[in-house]
């Protein structure tokens, strides 16, 4: 169980279900609760998701994480340093910070001593990806993180966590500027049935996002407001993009005169 939790969580947390990693975790009895690794993995689930993170909780379980590291000697070795860096993109404290975890956690996924297997790897390109696309260092680092998540998730059949990376992507090539490339990459997003309803928070309608910002800067202002609409409405989530949407519809609205829209 214990192996299982190390190699999966990611993938779980991925597809929205931090809460049951947690559970996962809480339901091990001694010693195997206590392992290092899995006190960081319950930290970043404590995190994510919410609105106001229970710092202390969060501070509670590094701390301890750090004291049954050392205690076991495994403080200094490679699995538990590749843990705690990816564990700093859940929790770092502002762009500083969070840009060091990037560069921490881009350096292991070059390197070859992380113990990452192939759907560990693809996640967790995937995470930094997105990360970097939120840190707004620039695009066309998201573009080729996002780009190489979406090839190893489809080698290894992560799915949900593709379609993902895939609508991620096209929102990275349109702030690029690549307005064309983004309307080929997220089209097919778009007539998927499914879109991206496997969750409901983070990223929750980034796919009707891009579009409407698409379709507004092209000038198809119809489709824009339509698409901003959906992804309003996707979640209440105060990390998701329902507020930037809104932003655009607002721009839309004075695009195609409409007063009551506005």
């Amino acid at each position: 169980a214990l192996f299982l939790l190390e190699e999966h969580w990611l993938e779980l947390v991925l597809r929205d279900g931090a809460s049951a990693v947690e559970e996962l975790c809480e339901a091990l009895p001694p010693p195997w609760a206590d392992d290092p690794i899995l006190l960081l993995v319950r930290a970043c689930c404590s995190q994510v998701g919410q609105v106001g993170p229970d710092r202390t909780t969060v501070s509670t379980l590094l701390a301890r994480a750090q004291a049954q590291a050392q205690r076991a000697g495994i403080a200094g070795g490679d699995r538990f340093a590749a843990a705690a860096a990816l564990a700093e993109l859940f929790l770092a404290d502002g762009d500083a910070s969070l840009t060091a975890a990037c560069d921490r956690v881009g350096a292991l996924l070059r390197g070859p001593t992380t113990g990452w297997g192939p759907v560990m790897h693809a996640c967790v390109t995937f995470l930094l990806g997105w990360t970097e696309l939120r840190l707004r260092r620039g695009p066309a680092r998201a573009v080729d993180l996002l780009r190489a998540a979406e090839r190893e998730c489809r080698t290894c059949g992560q799915e949900i966590i593709r379609r993902r990376a895939t609508a991620n992507l096209a929102l990275a090539l349109a702030l690029e500027g690549a307005l064309g490339e983004a309307r080929r990459v997220l089209d097919p997003v778009i007539a998927d049935g499914r879109g991206l309803a496997e969750w409901t928070s983070a990223d929750a309608g980034v796919d009707w996002l891009t579009d409407g910002f698409l379709s507004y800067w092209t000038n198809d202002l119809e489709r824009a407001q339509r698409s901003l609409q959906v992804a309003a409405a996707c979640t209440d989530d105060p990390q998701s993009f329902a507020a930037l949407a809104r932003v655009f519809g607002v721009f839309t609205a004075v695009a195609r005169d409409e007063p009551v829209a506005l």
